[in-house]
């Protein structure tokens, strides 16, 4: 708990530069983002859920999540919206891009779920990704101190720069661009990091190889 609240006072959660990232990749896009709801208790009032930043710019823009009570309230306030779970999903539509934000390091069944991925996305369409870069000092402190560097008890797995583009490769995906990113830390000297440990983020494009 307490390196959690460290983490949060040191990093804040402004999402600016992940918004910065990845909004240019949707602009006037039909857009798929599955786990779209996130962890926050009322996505819809939270001014840094990415979700309502993508949508506000997409052309089209439809969230997917098994969360089905968060889902149909927010359908009500005027979202797009399917109930649905990220490792069985099978639609009818086809989008020019597809969203997984802080979402592969909860699935058990990666090949499930990029085939559903495969399934949805054009033929020259776009997967975005973001997950935890598990070398931050965030994560590294945690091991030092307790043994284990998993920040969320709901991970069950996790990807650095380098197994994150072996992972995609395998089922079907070439990375276009990748880079490591972090809300705007609050603490100047962490700018004296290297990037690998400062950044708490990895965010990924990636295109079909096949």
């Amino acid at each position: 708990m307490y390196l959690n609240y460290m983490s949060k006072f040191i990093l804040g959660r402004d999402q600016g530069r992940k918004a910065q990232f990845f909004v240019p990749y949707v602009e006037g896009r039909k857009v798929l983002d599955i786990g779209f709801i996130g962890d926050s208790a009322d996505p819809h009032e939270d001014q840094q859920w990415l979700h309502r930043k993508i949508k506000c710019v997409a052309r089209e823009c439809v969230g997917l999540d098994k969360n089905k009570e968060k889902a149909l309230e927010l359908k009500a306030k005027g979202y797009q919206v399917i109930v649905g779970d990220a490792q069985c999903f099978h639609l009818e539509d086809e989008y020019e891009v597809v969203c997984a934000f802080d979402l592969i390091e909860h699935i058990e069944d990666l090949k499930s779920f990029f085939n559903g991925v495969h399934a949805a996305l054009g033929e020259k369409g776009k997967l975005l990704i973001s997950t935890p870069n598990p070398w931050s000092f965030i994560s590294l402190m945690r091991c030092i101190v307790k043994g284990g560097g998993n920040l969320n008890k709901d991970h069950v797995g996790w990807f650095c720069m380098e197994t994150l583009p072996a992972m995609l490769k395998r089922h079907g995906f070439k990375i276009e661009r990748m880079e490591l990113g972090s809300p705007q830390p609050r603490l100047y000297i962490l700018k004296l990091l290297p990037k690998i440990f400062r950044h708490t983020s990895i965010y990924a494009v990636a295109v079909k190889s096949q």
